[in-house]
C-alpha cells in the first residue's frame, strides 16, 4: 500500500512517515502546488491513497491515476477538487466536514450566542450574519475567512455591530494542526481496514 501527499503546509511530514513506516506503508510526500498536472500525475500515478491540501485535483490527473481509491483532503472544504471526476473513477474524497450557516441558523441561536468561523468563507451568509448582529439576533461574530479575499470596501461585515475580522490566520493553533493530521491517519488506516471513509464530499447533480 502507498500513501502519497501532493503538498502540505506543516514544516515536515517526519511524524507522518513514521507513521506510515509503523504500519508498513509506504509513503511519499511533495510540494506540488505550484507544479504542471504532469508531475503531479508522476508522483501520484501509483498511489493507492493521495493526500491533497491545495493542489487542484482534476479530471487530467485522476485519469491519470493507476490505483487510487481514496483521496483525502487536507483541512476543511474541496473546492480544489473535482468531485464529478473522482465519482465517474469510482474513488471517494474524504474531508473535515463544514456547516453552512445562513438567515434560518442564525435565527435559531441565542441572541448571547458567538459565532467563530475559520473553516471556509461560503460556509456563512456574510449578508445575513451582518443582519443578525445590527439587529442583536446574536450577539457578536469572529470570522477569520470570507467568500472574497480580499473583500471590497463596502463589505456588510465591515459595518457590522460586534465583529472581529481577521486575515484568514486565525483557524492556526498547535492543537487544530495536529488534529488534522491525526484524522487524515485515522482515514488511512480506516482505508487499509477495509473500513468506508467517514464524510465523503458528493459532487452537484447537474
Amino acid at each position: 500500500m502507498k500513501v502519497v501527499v501532493t503538498d502540505y503546509i506543516e514544516p515536515d511530514l517526519e511524524w507522518e512517515a513514521a507513521q506510515m513506516a509503523r504500519r508498513g506503508i509506504e509513503f511519499a510526500a511533495y510540494q506540488l502546488k505550484f507544479t504542471s498536472a504532469e508531475r503531479v500525475i508522476e508522483a501520484t500515478r501509483d498511489a493507492d491513497v493521495v493526500v491533497v491540501n491545495m493542489v487542484p485535483v482534476t479530471a487530467e490527473i485522476v485519469s491519470g491515476w493507476e490505483r487510487c481509491r481514496l483521496l483525502i483532503r487536507h483541512g476543511v472544504g474541496y473546492d480544489n477538487v473535482d468531485l464529478a471526476a473522482l465519482e465517474r473513477a469510482g474513488i471517494p474524497c474524504c474531508y473535515i466536514p463544514d456547516y453552512i450557516v445562513n438567515r434560518r441558523t442564525l435565527a435559531m441561536m441565542k441572541p448571547t450566542a458567538y459565532l467563530v468561523n475559520t473553516s471556509r468563507g461560503p460556509m456563512v451568509d456574510t449578508e445575513a450574519l451582518a443582519e443578525a448582529l445590527n439587529r442583536g439576533t446574536i450577539a457578536g461574530a469572529a470570522i477569520d475567512v470570507l467568500e472574497r479575499e480580499p473583500p471590497p470596501p463596502d463589505h456588510p461585515l465591515f459595518s457590522a455591530r460586534n465583529v472581529i475580522l481577521t486575515p484568514h490566520l486565525a483557524w492556526y493553533s498547535e492543537d487544530a494542526a495536529w488534529r488534522i493530521r491525526e484524522l487524515i491517519v485515522l482515514e488511512i488506516d480506516r482505508f487499509a481496514a477495509g473500513l468506508p471513509p467517514r464524510y465523503v464530499a458528493k459532487a452537484e447533480a447537474a
